[in-house]
């Protein structure tokens, strides 16, 4: 679930209107267009691995044992997110930088640079660089015990290519693969920790390389409801065996809107599995296991006050990790208040 937690952790607004979410379809006239989001976040952070987002702290400084559950710490913060485009029409061809709306639904928050380009009978391909805009913070010793830990960034580069529209349906695949960094990783070399031997202790490296590939449908239930089945696998070659892993994640969006309301809800099932047993002691030699659970709902009002291509939005949502591990156990969930522009 940590890995969750990374694309969770730095907005949790979930921005998606269904009326205007043709997937993989270039508008027909030329020029800027996107969107902007802003609005204020309560959350609750329940992790012993993740500190915070690139402007606050959220998780506990220091703590006092490795085999407890984490506790809980709430904070209020404001986001602010888009994506700008620009379009020419005529050779069905747009760039585009931000976040896309489409991946908002399904918890995908990282930015993109890139570029997609609509062929009739084949669907809509693109190509696009990956970065971390806001990277998240973790902690550079997450088993240092019994003084205040520090943090550092994790961020990630990578390349994404994607086909919707395949052959005119409305399936859509994109392959992933990205390059993970940790400023200052110093996992195990405190306290308790620092009589592992140099190969133990790069075994909880957290540096390293992911590959994805995702697949989802888009099935328009009727003029009001799109249902959106997805399935995502992703293989985390991190240097570090333990915590190399393979996740998979089933989700379900459900898309709604009558009038001048809009709905948006998710439904989100995972596993996730390590490579290799994890070397601190307090562990008992365990092979760390993830279960994932998580949901949302997200209301749009559009128009309110009669402010014309704004959206006033609300969202609750919540993700859980049930680990054989006690101390990666992690959870997160988040109230949400916004507005949505346009252009």
């Amino acid at each position: 679930m940590k890995k969750s937690l990374f694309c969770m952790i730095s907005a949790f607004a979930l921005s998606m209107n269904p009326a205007n979410s043709a997937h993989g379809v270039i508008p027909d006239e030329d020029g800027f267009s996107g969107f902007v989001t802003l609005g204020l976040s309560g959350i609750d952070l329940k992790s012993n691995t993740v500190a915070g987002d690139s402007t606050e702290t959220f998780s506990k400084k220091r703590i006092s044992s490795l085999t407890a559950s984490p506790k809980s710490e709430s904070k209020g913060a404001g986001y602010i997110t888009g994506e700008l485009k620009y379009t020419w029409a005529d050779n069905k061809t747009q760039v585009f930088l931000g976040n896309r709306l489409e991946d908002w639904i399904r918890y995908d928050f990282t930015s993109e640079l890139g570029i997609r380009h609509q062929y009739r009978a084949l669907g809509e391909f693109s190509a696009s660089l990956l970065f971390s805009a806001f990277p998240t913070r973790v902690w550079q010793d997450p088993y240092q015990l019994n003084s205040n830990r520090r943090d550092t960034d994790r961020k990630s580069t990578g390349a994404s290519f994607g086909w919707n529209n395949i052959m005119g349906s409305d399936a859509q695949i994109t392959l992933s693969a990205r390059k993970i960094e940790i400023d200052k990783e110093h996992s195990g070399e405190h306290g308790q920790n620092s009589n592992l031997s140099p190969e133990k202790r790069y075994l909880l490296s957290r540096k390293g390389d992911s590959k994805a590939i995702e697949f989802l449908y888009h099935y328009q239930l009727n003029d009001s409801q799109t249902l959106i089945p997805s399935l995502k696998a992703t293989h985390y070659d991190l240097d570090g065996k333990a915590m190399a892993s393979d996740e998979y994640l089933l989700q379900l969006s459900h898309l709604w809107g009558v009038e001048r309301w809009r709905t948006v809800s998710n439904l989100v099932l995972g596993r996730n599995k390590h490579d290799k047993a994890n070397p601190i002691e307090d562990f008992k030699g365990k092979t760390q296991k993830d279960d994932i659970y998580g949901a949302s709902f997200t209301l749009f009002y559009s128009e309110p006050f009669g402010w014309k291509n704004w959206n006033a939005m609300g969202s609750v949502a919540v993700m859980k990790s049930s680990s054989n591990i006690d101390f990666y156990e992690a959870d997160i969930s988040a109230l949400s208040l916004g507005m949505l522009y346009r252009f």
